[in-house]
């Protein structure tokens, strides 16, 4: 087995408890292939994405914002001091 790197796995929470037996068996799967998975249960997005319209772009925003926080915190080396 190698070691493949990081998996960041977003699962939207309000879909997280009926999917257990099926997330599990990915996340083992993924493992068992030499990645080390990093999972969140992240909120729904409330802004539709298709939705285009200019009064949306903040609250996207800022739902793209934490995203990436997520993955930024999962994928960013640690700082040597």
């Amino acid at each position: 087995m190698e070691a493949r790197g990081k998996v960041v796995l977003l699962v939207d929470n309000t879909l997280a408890t009926n999917l257990v037996m099926e997330l599990a068996r990915l996340q083992q799967d993924l493992v068992g292939d030499g990645w080390t998975v990093l999972r969140h249960d992240v909120a729904r997005m409330a802004v539709d994405p298709a939705n285009t319209s200019s009064n949306v772009w903040a609250p996207r925003s800022n739902e793209l914002a934490t995203i990436k926080g997520f993955i930024k915190a999962d994928t960013t080396p640690p700082r040597l001091m």
